[in-house]
């Protein structure tokens, strides 16, 4: 049995891809609005774990975890990051721990901003990597093998790209 894995691709790790990116927009509102922050990331983490439940239903039952199932792990743990990275910095804000004066009046936020831009870039780098850990090893051997296993039906000006090999969902 082969599954059609442009379905895995488009309906799944696109999704997962782009809904990750989408809670990274969460580092434009600022620190001081936490019930905005979270509601988008907890909508963001609904979603992601509908896209969860297709896969689940969508994937044989093994003893494995496919690679598809290692996103959306990945993605979960990056969502959780997030929101716990949220907590931490609103808790920061309200206590106002990162002033440098204690006295002053006008108290900046700017340890805390760029904590959390820090955060921001730093677990961005992570999931980038982690998808290129996942996704790259067989995307390059897709790139390096000389066999042409363009299907006989496709027409010859259709682009092939056997992507199953990658998303590791040939049974």
């Amino acid at each position: 049995v082969r599954r059609v894995a442009n379905y895995y691709f488009y309906k799944v790790v696109m999704l997962l891809w782009l809904t990750t990116a989408l809670a990274y927009s969460v580092f434009f509102l600022p620190v001081s609005e936490i019930g905005d922050r979270l509601e988008l990331i907890f909508n963001i983490f609904i979603a992601t774990m509908a896209t969860l439940y297709i896969v689940d239903e969508a994937l044989p039952r093994c003893a494995f975890l496919h690679a598809l199932d290692k996103l959306v792990m990945l993605s979960v743990g990056t969502l959780f990051l997030i929101c716990a990275e949220t907590c931490i910095l609103s808790h920061l804000h309200k206590m106002r721990d990162v002033c440098d004066d204690a006295n002053s009046n006008e108290c900046t936020d700017s340890a805390v901003e760029q904590a959390d831009w820090l955060f921001a870039a730093c677990s961005m780098a992570f999931y980038i990597l982690s998808n290129l850990r996942l996704f790259g090893q067989p995307l390059y051997r897709l790139a390096v093998t000389n066999e042409d296993a363009r299907p006989p039906w496709l027409p010859a000006h259709k682009v092939y790209s056997p992507l199953s090999k990658v998303f590791a969902i040939d049974i």
